[in-house]
């Protein structure tokens, strides 16, 4: 992006497509704090169907939808949140959000592994499920700051039981 160029991209404008939490997730995780980046709306498009539309938003809609067919009650979990891990803190004292957004990511991919690999599906497993749904919360609860309208959206998920109405983030 370059005013000087001309080829300046409207956050407004995404916003209207994509909303809030999308634009803050590519701010957050794809530009780096401290040097240029790169900004491109085919890079966000991939970023937004990959990390969010198939990643966070199909990963909760996936768990919740298990919770929802095979719990019989919500999964307890501490209502006053989820307090962060000591790398965390330093990495947001440190202002190194990106490396934070990465962190969540990596445990959205260790869920998503945990599903392939337990098939709880099939299985039911009901342990299985309960712990999936408390590591959702958890992730969400770690994204909250970041993303707050998405991390709301599935903290009440799981505090109900109840897959979210609407999928989190439509793929474009």
């Amino acid at each position: 992006m370059s005013k000087s160029l001309g080829n300046v991209i409207d956050p407004v404008e995404i916003v209207k497509e994509y909303g809030t939490d999308a634009l803050r997730y590519f701010l957050l995780r794809e530009v780096h704090p401290f040097e240029d980046s790169d900004f491109t709306i085919e890079r966000f498009k991939e970023a937004y169907n990959a990390n969010l539309a198939n990643g966070i938003g199909n990963l909760a809609s996936r768990i919740m939808k298990m919770a929802e067919d095979n719990l019989d009650a919500p999964v307890e979990v501490d209502r006053n949140g989820y307090f962060f891990p000591d790398y965390v803190r330093e990495l947001v004292d440190g202002y190194r959000i990106d490396l934070v957004m990465d962190y969540a990511w990596a445990k959205i991919a260790e869920l998503d592994k945990e599903i392939q690999e337990k098939k709880p599906w099939e299985s039911k497993d009901k342990e299985i499920i309960k712990n999936l749904v408390l590591n959702l919360y958890r992730t969400s609860c770690l994204l909250r700051p970041f993303l707050p309208m998405m991390a709301e959206t599935i903290i009440e998920a799981t505090r109900s039981n109840k897959k979210p109405e609407q999928s989190l983030f439509p793929r474009k």
